[in-house]
């Protein structure tokens, strides 16, 4: 339940929340309890009046009890509210059930404030001093002994039971709070890793584009240093040629077999070297066989249910907006992840005359104030670089934010327009 772990507080400062809950909860009931029997009591009405004034007091006293740390303040104010349930008893003709139910309150709160060592004791001392008040100096009897032995065996198993429940309450208490925290460690530490992963991914696909690059800066250069070598051994061949003037037509001939040759080799080389370009040029994922390998990572990394839908998308998008689109979905299903905890995640792809949308919708808690970060100021960054434009907004069932992208021909027909 809620209650059992109120969120922001310590573990000190949930029980004494929760304490005082209880102590203010049961201080109502006996109002409300007391103004509804105060004629079956029997009692006089300047009683009456008075009742409802010391047991304001004795809720003054447990707000009190709930701030103050000051382990000898803490017992000195509970000795003061002891000692108002004694002088208050009057003012309901000595009713048993309002007395006992003012006394567990005592008990709860010297259990659960006063220091471990000493909660306990006090707790039995101010039990045992109340009694020997009620029983034997304080209290009256109009009955039997039958009755008196009833009531005192009442009260003492009904003081053993407070004293009980306290404790255990206590106790619970903390080992909620702390198994809270050790699961919200966890969390923390499986969302970072999450998040390190996904990371990881971003600099493996970035190593990889860039290895990439580099290879293809290598095969150019090797296609422009081997057709560069052809041409320069081909142009002196046939200058060598053309300057025999056709007086030696063995010698020609030769020189031109040799540029033939050249040639060939030359075509042959660069042949291979486009081959190896468009092989580099294929084994990159690009567009939704990229997404599709990043909600594949997520999910096994996270176990969160990733949901792709194309809508009416049946092909690649514009090469350009590849970058874009990734890093949009990327850090949407992180976010989702991480400051929604979504269980599932949904993202939709639908195509217009004018412009591509991307929408991410998660089923998560949503944000109560959604706050320009560092990631939604990225996205809205890279959409703007091609004019389009992210929505974020909650939604009925969790959160939702969106890409939308202007193709190029629509972008030309609004400049044209514009002109």
């Amino acid at each position: 339940l809620p209650i059992w772990r109120l969120q922001g507080l310590s573990a000190d400062g949930d029980i004494r929340l929760k304490t005082l809950i209880i102590a203010v909860v049961t201080h109502g009931y006996l109002f409300l309890h007391y103004a509804l029997s105060a004629r079956a009591l029997a009692a006089p009405d300047v009683w009456v009046g008075q009742f409802p004034f010391f047991l304001g007091a004795l809720t003054i006293v447990s707000v009190l009890l709930a701030v103050l740390r000051d382990p000898r303040v803490v017992v000195s104010f509970l000795i003061a509210k002891l000692g108002l349930l004694g002088i208050s008893s009057y003012t309901h003709v000595y009713s048993l059930s309002i007395d006992l139910a003012i006394l567990g309150v005592i008990i709860l709160e010297s259990v659960t404030l006063v220091d471990p060592k000493l909660n306990y004791p006090t707790a039995g001392i101010l039990a045992v001093t109340f009694l020997l008040h009620r029983f034997f100096l304080g209290s009256f009897y109009r009955g039997d002994q039958s009755q008196w032995i009833r009531d005192l065996v009442t009260s003492v198993m009904t003081v053993g039971i407070f004293t009980f429940v306290s404790g255990y309450l206590k106790r619970v208490s903390a080992f909620i709070h702390t198994q809270t925290d050790e699961v919200e460690r966890l969390d923390e530490a499986v969302s970072r890793l999450t998040v390190a992963n996904i990371g990881f991914q971003q600099y493996a696909r970035d190593v990889e584009a860039e290895s990439v690059d580099e290879e293809r800066k290598r095969i150019t250069r090797e296609i422009h240093d081997t057709t560069g070598y052809a041409f320069v051994n081909i142009n002196m061949l046939i200058e060598g040629a053309l300057s025999m003037n056709g007086e030696n037509d063995a010698e020609m001939r030769l020189l031109l077999s040799r540029a033939q040759e050249q040639a060939q080799r030359g075509l042959s080389e660069t042949r291979i070297a486009l081959r190896d370009l468009r092989k580099i040029d294929t084994s990159i994922l690009k567009g939704p066989a990229a997404i599709y390998r990043l909600v594949k990572a997520f999910r096994e990394a996270t176990g969160v249910e990733v949901f792709l839908e194309y809508g009416n998308v049946t092909g690649m998008w514009e090469p350009r907006y590849n970058d874009t689109i990734y890093s949009f979905i990327q850090e949407g299903i992180t976010n989702s992840f991480r400051h929604g905890k979504a269980n599932t995640i949904k993202i939709l792809f639908w195509s217009t005359e004018r412009e591509l949308i991307v929408k991410i919708r998660d089923d998560g808690i949503g944000s109560p104030v959604i706050e320009e970060g560092i990631g939604l100021s990225g996205m809205k960054e890279r959409a703007g670089r091609f004019g389009g434009s992210v929505r974020a907004a909650n939604v009925y069932d969790g959160f939702e934010v969106s890409i939308t992208i202007p193709h190029s021909s629509s972008r030309s027909e609004r400049r044209d327009t514009a002109v």
